[in-house]
């Protein structure tokens, strides 16, 4: 015989309701990511970009460039290298403000979780308070529903209007946030792909003269080659994860992945850059030592070639994370506008009832949030 239990689905983005969205998204995104520092960093990429932030940190100062024969030697002008040397300290520099913008983030979703509760709850409050609250609880259908006296209807509206145009404040407060840091984030990916690289890759064109050997010469092909092949592989995966929470299903029963936080296809992707990245740094080994005191040009090339792809993933959690408050900005307008057709009992029901369950896992997500600027912290400290 079989079971009349029907399971609660799981659903892609694309398929869930409003309602759905704001009540499985926000928690459960966060809690596949509450061990991430900030939230939009996995340990290995802020590895990766704090290995590229020391190495140029370690590069040699103007002086130092001056009486370095080696470039010279190898047909490059010092005031060229040295400009390209200064253009790397800017753009680590600039790093910082992310760092900066991100523990600030992490302190503000505490807040706003806080109060984004505080608000709620006060609403709940005076809508139970209601004379008409006693009934409206034990109302199972249109049939035993009454409608709201014209008190109840103001003090309703009026408690909706007071509470929700607070949250939506404080969400489009956070809005804000979010979007200061994802236009650094843009920021310092676009100077590596409208500055750096270019830069790298005429300087190291311009290498020359009597003492280069063959073998660097022969190398500089593969090269090539392989960097191609790794923008490739940036870009179908950008096309892979670009798609608002790529790879997840959300439900009643939690968050699912499906093959990996971006999908089967987009793992399949980055395995296969890490294999292309682990080849180019081999070759990138052979011609450092080729190049002797110049290597430096081909240690922050493999730095930027690898940290391009992490900032995708950095990119697309940042947006997810903006998401999710575009969700909750959309939700708390329209419950708003939802709140005029409020005239009976089962109708102020069903709103307090569909309210809790979005705002019931903001206790969780309280909970995560207390830890963000710690782990952000002890993550910057590892390096």
């Amino acid at each position: 015989m079989g079971s009349d239990v029907v399971e609660p689905k799981a659903l892609p983005f694309d398929k869930l309701t409003e309602d759905q969205r704001v009540e499985f998204i926000p928690s459960q995104i966060f809690e596949l990511k509450k061990n991430e520092p900030a939230f939009i960093f996995s340990r290995d990429n802020l590895r990766t970009i704090k290995r590229y932030e020391n190495a140029v940190r370690q590069l040699p100062k103007d002086y130092e460039v001056k009486v370095n024969e080696t470039f010279a030697a190898l047909g490059l002008d010092i005031n060229d290298v040295n400009v390209f040397f200064n253009n790397l300290r800017s753009h680590v520099n600039s790093w910082d403000r992310v760092e900066d913008a991100c523990k600030t983030m992490g302190a503000d979703l505490q807040v706003f979780a806080e109060d984004l509760i505080d608000e709620a709850n006060n609403l709940i409050s005076k809508i139970k308070c209601m004379d008409a609250w006693e009934s409206a609880a034990i109302v199972r259908d249109d049939t035993d529903s009454v409608g709201l006296s014209a008190v109840d209807t103001h003090i309703f509206r009026e408690s909706v209007d007071i509470h929700l145009s607070a949250i939506t404040e404080d969400i489009e407060a956070k809005l804000d946030g979010i979007r200061h840091v994802k236009a650094l984030i843009d920021r310092f990916g676009d100077d590596i792909i409208e500055n750096l690289q270019p830069m790298a890759k005429s300087l190291l064109n311009r290498i020359g003269g009597e003492n280069i050997p063959e073998a660097l010469a022969k190398l500089e092909p593969e090269l090539d080659e392989l960097d191609a092949e790794i923008l490739k592989k940036l870009d179908e995966y950008n096309a892979l994860v670009g798609t608002a929470f790529y790879g997840l299903v959300f439900g009643p029963l939690g968050l699912i992945v499906t093959g990996g936080i971006y999908g089967a296809q987009a793992e399949k992707v980055r395995a296969d850059k890490n294999e292309l990245i682990r080849d180019r740094e081999k070759l990138a080994a052979r011609r450092s030592g080729l190049l002797g005191g110049a290597s430096e040009f081909e240690v922050i090339r493999t730095h930027v070639s690898d940290m391009q792809f992490r900032l995708v993933d950095v990119g697309t959690a940042i947006k997810n994370l903006e998401d999710v408050w575009v969700l909750m900005e959309a939700y708390a307008k329209n419950s708003k506008k939802r709140a005029a057709g409020v005239s009976t009992q089962l109708a102020l029901k069903r709103f307090v009832d569909r309210f809790q369950r979005v705002i019931s896992p903001w206790e969780n997500i309280l909970g995560i949030s207390n830890n963000i600027s710690r782990l952000f912290n002890e993550a910057l400290q590892d390096y």
